[in-house]
């Protein structure tokens, strides 16, 4: 059931990270918030490509949701260097931190070593649930800051 419950979590981040995922773009120095917009909505499409082909993978348990997150920071990261204007660097930064600590949060849990008779086991489970949970609100927020800051470019 716990097991369930986690993966069920790993979809919902990974649907929630596709739905984000879906708004903005970037490019090089000097570049406009439209130009920078647009560069990060393109790799965002192939990122969100990228996660609708391993959700299968997921949802089996073959693969651990931080195994499909880090290749995703590490692209991020790579974004953000091809990302010059400062408005959206800014938040595009933000939120490769905050799905960065998400990875981090769903890598550091076994879940296979959780166990419901054992207490400690529980409690440890218990605690996960909570930080993930607050981990997905800020991440979820910062998507919503990046998805601000490239829609109000159409009525800049």
């Amino acid at each position: 059931m716990k097991k369930a419950t986690v993966r069920f979590g790993s979809l919902a981040c990974a649907a929630g990270l596709v739905f984000v995922l879906s708004a903005c773009s970037s490019d090089e120095s000097g570049q406009s918030k439209d130009e920078a917009c647009d560069i990060v909505s393109t790799e965002f499409k192939t990122i969100e490509a990228d996660m609708d082909s391993m959700k299968e993978e997921i949802s089996s348990g073959e693969k651990k949701l931080s195994e499909v997150l880090d290749p995703i920071v590490v692209k991020l990261n790579e974004l953000s260097k091809k990302v010059s204007h400062e408005e959206v660097s800014e938040e595009l930064t933000g939120f490769t931190t905050e799905l960065n600590e998400f990875s981090k949060l769903s890598a550091d849990f076994d879940l296979e070593a959780l166990s419901i008779e054992d207490e400690k086991s529980f409690a440890e489970f218990t605690e996960f649930t909570e930080k993930i949970g607050a981990q997905s609100e800020s991440l979820a927020e910062s998507g919503e800051n990046l998805n601000t800051v490239c829609s109000a470019q159409s009525s800049a």
